[in-house]
């Protein structure tokens, strides 16, 4: 899923070509991760470098952005790190979600959705061998979705973070909270 922003303040390369629109896309699971690990919880690094990848501008250019329009990419990046695909997609099945951001799975064909399956008390405990949060919602979401460690990873923050309250649920909600 891409947004596009005009700017306020256009931009000039050092080429001479003008800049009238950032188009900001969704990154993965995978890039954020590494952006946290990288900036070590620095939440303004990890922003201002979230910014850097799901846009076309590099480190210099986003530099040169007046704040305004830098200020409305963050909150466009803020949404697509932070809201689940449902508040982007018009009624989400949630047993069987489409993805905000299709992905090529590690057979080289695209996931365009995926079965949500429940997961049984085994696999909660096995969850609970990993050591961090992150490892055991890989390993939890792979389990109930069919995918691979490596394709839950590359899918869009919306769609993890979709698929993360489903789970969530799964973990924490009684049986009547499902009917």
């Amino acid at each position: 899923m891409k947004k596009e922003h005009t700017l306020r303040w256009p931009l000039t390369k050092d080429s001479g070509e003008k800049i009238n629109v950032v188009v900001v896309d969704t990154i993965n699971i995978e890039v954020y991760q590494a952006l946290i690990k990288k900036h070590e919880k620095d939440d303004d690094s990890i922003t201002f470098s979230a910014v850097d990848e799901s846009t076309d501008l590099d480190e210099s250019m986003l530099n040169k952005l007046r704040l305004p329009d830098y200020n409305t990419l963050r909150n466009i990046v803020h949404n697509f790190l932070n809201k689940g695909a449902d508040q982007f997609i018009d009624d989400i099945d949630p047993s069987n979600p489409k993805l905000l951001v299709p992905i090529k799975g590690e057979d080289g064909k695209e996931i365009v959705d995926y079965i949500l399956e429940v997961p049984d008390v085994q696999t909660s405990k096995l969850m609970h061998k990993y050591k961090t949060p992150f490892e055991k919602s890989l390993f939890l979401s792979a389990n109930c979705t069919g995918m691979t460690p490596y394709e839950v990873q590359q899918l869009s923050l919306p769609d993890w973070n979709y698929l993360q309250e489903r789970l969530i649920d799964f973990l924490d909600e009684q049986a009547d909270y499902f009917q």
